[in-house]
């Protein structure tokens, strides 16, 4: 009964159902979560995104980028880094402060290449 149901809603996997179920609890993010492009089209989840919201998007980010408070967070943050690489005393520290400008950088190349 349980996999005739299953096959009924669409298919979806004991994965797919445990993943909705906690997704919420462990802030799980999939596919359906992210902007995404795909040739020349960007997507969220399933939807095609219109030109006026890629448009949207676009102008946003450069707002973001340009401004002020972006280059004193991009500051703040290596400053940060750096002064943790600094007082690090053992190498999971070291890794952990490497791991957040990685992060930092990864975000900054994700807007700029909207």
């Amino acid at each position: 009964m349980q996999y005739w149901l299953i096959h009924k809603l669409g298919g979806y996997t004991e994965d797919d159902i445990l993943t909705e179920v906690v997704k919420d609890l462990y802030n799980a993010v999939d596919e359906n979560d992210i902007l995404r492009k795909e040739g020349h089209a960007y997507f969220v989840g399933n939807r095609q995104l219109m030109q006026i919201e890629i448009d949207s998007l676009r102008q946003d980010t450069k707002t973001i980028l340009n401004s002020k408070m972006w280059k004193l967070l991009d500051l703040d943050i290596k400053y940060l880094t750096n002064q943790k690489m600094k007082q690090a005393t053992t190498l999971f520290k070291l890794e952990s402060a490497k791991m957040l400008e990685y992060i930092w950088d990864v975000l900054k190349s994700r807007l700029s290449k909207l």
